[in-house]
């Protein structure tokens, strides 16, 4: 089921890896990536903005990525970090989650690194906050902003890269549309998120 999708990631990180080399560990993961023969789903709140997502999508060379998540997300799990369940407000919890791809605890189990897709509902503020992994986000639909401590917010468009060291605070905040961000940690990837400061 996830193979296409695996597969379209693997090709645009390829055109990536040259300009971010933690990517190289990432694809090493993606090509040895066995699938499960069967994924269970696990739908939340969120999935209700894929709808209309097909429309108005610029070709853009992510667009592959975004076709094949779009034919296949509302069958997969989606989560939500645990230690954001009893600190954000349910209108955030209701309007965002991620799919797990590759990682500790994801549909292709694996203990270095993480790959996944996150949607985000329209309006929502996501609060600075850090983690221990090195991160690479690129965006697959909408215009989100982000910032970092030490550096304004600045809006992004569909094929930008963001990328953040280890324990980098960092916060978004996204538009009137919803937002897709495919995502990659490497390093220390066992410690989810952590809020810095409450939305």
């Amino acid at each position: 089921m996830i193979k296409p999708l695996l597969n379209a990631i693997t090709n645009y990180y390829r055109t990536e890896v040259e300009q971010y080399p933690m990517l190289n560990e990432v694809l090493d993961a993606l090509t040895a990536a066995t699938i499960p023969p069967a994924i269970s789903p696990d739908p939340k709140p969120v999935i209700r903005h894929l709808d209309g997502l097909n429309q108005d999508r610029p070709t853009s060379p992510t667009k592959p990525i975004m076709d094949e998540f779009l034919a296949v997300a509302r069958n997969l799990p989606w989560s939500q970090t645990y230690g954001y369940l009893k600190v954000l407000d349910q209108d955030y919890l209701d309007n965002y989650g991620y799919i797990r791809l590759i990682g500790p605890d994801s549909i292709v189990p694996h203990p270095d690194l993480r790959v996944g897709i996150g949607l985000w509902g329209p309006n929502l503020n996501y609060p600075m906050h850090h983690h221990e992994a090195e991160e690479l986000y690129h965006i697959l639909y909408g215009q989100p902003e982000f910032r970092t401590d030490t550096t304004d917010f600045t809006t992004h468009s569909i094929g930008d890269a963001i990328h953040h060291r280890p324990w980098m605070p960092h916060a978004q905040r996204f538009g009137d549309t919803p937002t897709v961000l495919l995502y990659a940690w490497t390093g220390q990837v066992s410690a989810d998120a952590e809020l810095l400061e409450s939305a």
